[in-house]
């Protein structure tokens, strides 16, 4: 299992959209910080879940990511943000997307 989890952020007008890339969860707020807090905890419960499961079924759960296509356009995204967006020091996102990764200790 990975040490760490994909997520994507992205604002939709005035709402943003997060996912794990890696367990397809997603989730909806209204700041980034919302959806990043909100996803957190999507990915936690998700993760005690499966640990609460007997071993012959975790496997199915810990490799439950995104289809191909949906991870590709999230890359192509990122990519096109990033290379577009002014750079300021610090930022953890930038310009209405945002791309991280959380520590599983799973």
């Amino acid at each position: 299992m990975a040490e760490c989890i994909a997520c994507c952020v992205e604002q939709r007008g005035n709402e943003w959209e997060g996912v794990c890339i890696d367990f397809d969860l997603a989730v909806q707020g209204h700041s980034f910080e919302e959806v990043r807090v909100k996803l957190g905890r999507a990915i936690q419960e998700y993760v005690g879940y499966v640990r609460s499961l007997p071993e012959s079924e975790q496997e199915q759960f810990w490799n439950r990511r995104v289809p191909l296509s949906t991870r590709v356009l999230f890359v192509l995204r990122v990519l096109k943000t990033y290379l577009s967006a002014p750079r300021h020091h610090g930022d953890d996102h930038f310009h209405g997307y945002g791309s991280y990764t959380l520590p599983c200790p799973a």
